[in-house]
């Protein structure tokens, strides 16, 4: 691309780390009072007051209550549906939680 035109398809990712540690246990802390995954990741959000969410976010608060899950084969589902804030028909909570079950029962054999 020509350096005289801006860069259209640079995308800067939000990163886990503008959240404090103290935001980011309110995830954790629900999932460890035994709250759902899309029920822990909706307080989340509420305590935060975001409006959007990168994946990657959601990525790393799964990796953090859940250290050994296998993120591979779900990432692109949950990334392509937009979820939590996309359409509920191609991603609700009980399909989300059904996502991060199998990711942490059956992880991918490669």
């Amino acid at each position: 691309m020509s350096k005289d035109k801006p860069d259209l398809y640079t995308i800067e990712p939000a990163l886990i780390n503008k959240y404090t540690d103290d935001e980011l246990q309110v995830f954790t802390r629900e999932i460890e009072s035994g709250a759902s995954p899309s029920r822990a990741l909706h307080a989340f959000i509420a305590h935060v007051g975001a409006n959007s969410l990168d994946s990657s976010i959601i990525f790393s608060l799964l990796r953090m209550s859940y250290p050994e899950i296998d993120l591979s084969s779900i990432t692109g589902l949950i990334h392509d549906s937009g979820y939590p804030f996309g359409n509920p028909d191609d991603l609700d909570d009980d399909g989300f939680d059904e996502l991060v079950r199998q990711a942490y029962e059956n992880p991918s054999e490669w």
